[in-house]
């Protein structure tokens, strides 16, 4: 019993070295294969892509340039307007000085 057992181990172990050894042959074409193919449509995905992705570099430098402008506007408006405050607030007096003054 113990040679058969011995026997039957042995052609197991045999059988998995060749079928390994079998597999391993054609499996480093075949990854070479797929790595090709994948590289050949990460190419072509990124050549898809690029148009995209250039048409959006251009709106984010337009989208910056729009952000600057209104923060300029709004800088100048705000100064415009503080200004205007000042200028009630003197007009103010001046009314308030007249109005006293006649009273």
């Amino acid at each position: 019993m113990t040679v058969a057992v011995k026997s039957s181990e042995d052609t197991h172990q045999a059988t998995v070295d060749r079928w390994c050894n079998a597999w391993r042959l054609p499996s480093e074409p075949l990854d070479h294969v797929c790595r090709y193919w994948v590289a050949q449509a990460m190419v072509k995905r990124a050549a898809k892509i690029r148009p995209w992705l250039m048409r959006l570099a251009v709106l984010l430098s337009t989208f910056t340039k729009l952000s600057r402008f209104a923060k300029a506007i709004q800088a100048s408006l705000a100064e415009e307007l503080q200004e205007l405050q000042r200028s009630i607030g003197r007009a103010a007096k001046v009314l308030l000085s007249d109005v006293s003054a006649r009273s």
